[in-house]
């Protein structure tokens, strides 16, 4: 949510200035695209050395929607799963929310 800085701040589609006092307050932004990610370990790796260390490297802040507060690491630890036999598998769906995400892999 973004809200004006000051009154000569809004301006309409044919460059009219909109006065602060005609503005509805804080305005939701529809992101184009969603974050992405990058990791330096494959999905679905072998024979991972279980002393090697992980990698997630986002585009943007990540953010729960339903508390807005910024998603920490303990938040992200429950996307990375280590399977018997020492399988990687690494699950972050960033087109879903963070809602959507948590009840679909928890």
């Amino acid at each position: 949510m973004v809200a004006p800085s000051g009154e000569d701040q809004i301006f309409n589609s044919a460059g009219v200035l909109i006065p602060q006092s005609e503005n509805t307050g804080l305005i939701p932004l529809k992101d184009q695209l969603p974050p992405s990610g990058d990791s330096d370990a494959e999905d679905g790796a072998i024979n991972v050395d279980q002393s090697d260390s992980l990698s997630m490297t986002f585009t943007d802040d990540l953010y729960d929607p339903e508390t807005g507060e910024l998603v920490t690491l303990s938040d992200l630890e429950a996307f990375v799963i280590l399977r018997s036999g020492i399988v990687l598998v690494l699950i972050y769906h960033l087109n879903l929310s963070w809602k959507e995400a948590r009840q679909h892999f928890m």
